[in-house]
């Protein structure tokens, strides 16, 4: 346990002026949050405007309190494939224990899942790193994050989904950390894109999803799985500016 200890704080040490930077920015955006006051074409009444000589039907007021901007739950998949080995698996590493480190400094529920599969049949395999709680002892267990066999991340995204349907918050996030090739014994060919495309239309039901991908400049293939939520990242700094960015837009 100390051996880990030493060097997850050797981690933390290297990633902390984006994770404080990180911190800081998230929070300004839930600080900054108000009451808000928007128009529609039903609810109550706003005789000033009903009475302003606007020619408009959006005379009637809702208003949004902060505590909607600020409930906020986040799941991150992590690819444990075997084709994430070497400075990619390092850098899915360093990125989990960085978000896992700043929604504890948010008090944001975090959940962190790593997905692999095996290599002779169809079975996935999920390793729970973080279930919710998110302690200092869960995430050391983050260090354990490394390439294996193969990944079926279709089924794993719809089964990250299943997990934030049985939280309540108003908004969920799933960010899946990937070199966002999937490959699998139960994938034949190029049908595991096609699938994860349609896992994570799915799971846009109930979710916002969010790709990081790390070594992968098939922007083709992100796009269209993906649409435009997701970002590059060849060291932290992208991660941190892309997250800060997609986290205020959501």
């Amino acid at each position: 346990p100390q051996r880990l200890a030493e060097s997850y704080s050797r981690i933390i040490a290297k990633l902390k002026p984006g994770i404080d930077s990180l911190t800081g920015q998230l929070r300004r955006i839930f600080q900054d949050d108000v009451e808000e006051k928007d128009y529609r074409y039903s609810g109550k009444i706003n005789m000033k405007r009903l009475n302003s000589g606007r020619k408009t039907a959006r005379v009637f007021d809702r208003r949004r309190l902060p505590a909607e901007k600020s409930d906020v739950i986040v799941e991150l998949l992590v690819d444990e494939s075997g084709s994430m080995s070497g400075s990619r698996a390092e850098h899915a590493k360093q990125a989990a224990i960085a978000l896992a480190e700043v929604m504890n400094n948010l008090k944001i529920p975090v959940y962190v899942i790593g997905f692999t599969a095996d290599t002779s049949g169809y079975d996935c395999v999920h390793n729970h790193y973080i279930t919710w709680k998110n302690t200092k002892a869960d995430r050391l267990k983050l260090l354990n994050i490394t390439a294996r066999c193969d990944n079926f991340d279709g089924y794993s995204i719809r089964y990250g989904g299943e997990i934030l349907k049985k939280k309540n918050a108003k908004h969920k996030l799933m960010i899946v950390i990937s070199d966002g090739s999937p490959a699998c014994y139960s994938y034949c060919g190029a049908d595991g894109i096609p699938d994860t495309k349609d896992a994570i239309r799915d799971v846009r039901k109930e979710a916002s999803v969010l790709g990081v991908a790390i070594g992968n400049n098939d922007t083709e293939e992100l796009h269209y799985m993906y649409g435009k939520d997701f970002i590059h990242i060849s060291n932290m700094d992208d991660l941190f500016t892309g997250i800060s960015k997609k986290m205020a837009k959501i």
